[in-house]
């Protein structure tokens, strides 16, 4: 799936997977990262990213990383004078793969089925981490953040039929897994 990504938008392609909650892809710097083709999202180069603290409700809906063998602190988050931390998570797939990073939120524009116009959804939350777009009905993934524009997860999904334009919109073909 082809979404833009931040302000100004960049284009990015991700998995669109109807099983998991969480948007997420690789982000620089980035350790530990699989081999991709195109960059790695640069947080920096956006004006519209900001990592969610452990104040924010998202946080509450991930799971935090498991501490290091070597480590006996708290995790973050775990205490009330860590609510200005940046929220990591820690997310486990049925294959015992998983995905682990900072809780941030951005700027993802997508086409939109019907038309050739393009949806902006300002505020998704997202895994920046070591990309998958999640698209099961449940925040704090897919476009949850589209409210009423937006009935279905199917109905932000990219059209095969159209062509982006040259502002923010997007077009690409959706595998599920």
């Amino acid at each position: 799936m082809d979404v833009f990504i931040g302000t100004p938008p960049r284009h990015f392609s991700l998995i669109l997977d109807t099983g998991s909650d969480l948007n997420w892809l690789q982000c620089a710097p980035c350790r530990d990262c699989f081999p991709q083709r195109g960059p790695l999202y640069d947080p920096n180069l956006s004006s519209t990213y900001r990592n969610l603290t452990c104040r924010d409700h998202s946080c509450a809906l991930v799971s935090p990383p498991p501490p290091d063998d070597d480590d006996t602190s708290p995790s973050p988050c775990g205490r009330d004078d860590d609510h200005d931390r940046t929220c990591q998570y820690f997310y486990w797939y049925g294959d015992q793969s998983n995905t682990t990073g900072d809780l941030a939120a951005e700027a993802f524009t997508v086409n939109l089925t019907a038309g050739n116009s393009h949806l902006q959804v300002d505020g998704v939350v997202f895994g920046a981490a070591t990309g998958t777009a999640a698209c099961s009905a449940g925040p704090p993934g897919c476009w949850a953040s589209a409210g009423a524009r937006c009935r279905s997860p199917r109905s932000c999904a990219p059209s095969t039929a159209t062509t982006p334009s040259p502002t923010a919109s997007s077009t690409g073909t959706a595998t599920s897994s």
